[in-house]
């Protein structure tokens, strides 16, 4: 007999809800240093969620980080 241990892998779903709101966002709309953190946040959100082998405490981190960039934005004046 064969037995394969199998893995249900890590919940991504809140940070793929996270990735696909902060892709609807703007550039324009903020200032560019909350932009470019943004954007280093949802690089590495991205990389994350298409990581199989992603534990759950890298995707919880990744979509904390995602959140707190998303929550920092600041609007242009």
């Amino acid at each position: 007999d064969i037995t394969f241990k199998t893995t249900g892998g890590a919940d991504k779903s809140k940070l793929r809800a996270a990735v696909v709101y902060a892709d609807t966002l703007e550039s324009s709309a903020y200032t560019s240093a909350t932009w470019a953190t943004l954007t280093s946040a949802l690089t590495a959100a991205k990389a994350i969620n298409g990581d199989v082998r992603a534990s759950q405490e890298q995707v919880d981190s990744s979509h904390a980080k995602l959140s707190e960039a998303i929550t920092a934005l600041e609007v242009q004046a």
